[in-house]
């Protein structure tokens, strides 16, 4: 039971790392995009859910890596949700170290 644990842990985390390096990518992509001055504001706007103002502050050119940073985002928190969850039945199993 540990074992199968440890590997879909791993198999989870590469997830989570693939969807944290798509979030920075397409965060760097937008910032480039953003006018003089705008990038820190688009950034505080990205970190803070609101991909409208991104789009409206940035221009509908990055509306592809808006919508990729949502769904990144979204896999980040389900992976993170599926680890803590591995861990807890790790530990009501018996089986953590």
């Amino acid at each position: 039971m540990t074992e199968l644990i440890l590997i879909l842990g791993f198999l989870v985390w590469l997830f989570a790392a693939y969807a944290f390096v798509r979030i920075l990518f397409s965060w760097q992509r937008i910032v480039q995009a953003a006018p003089a001055g705008q990038g820190w504001p688009a950034t505080l706007e990205l970190w803070s859910l609101n991909f409208d103002a991104v789009r409206r502050r940035v221009g509908e050119a990055v509306d592809g890596e808006v919508t990729q940073v949502a769904k990144s985002m979204k896999l980040f928190v389900i992976c993170v949700v599926t680890l803590v969850a591995l861990a807890l039945i790790n530990i009501v199993s018996g089986n953590a170290a």
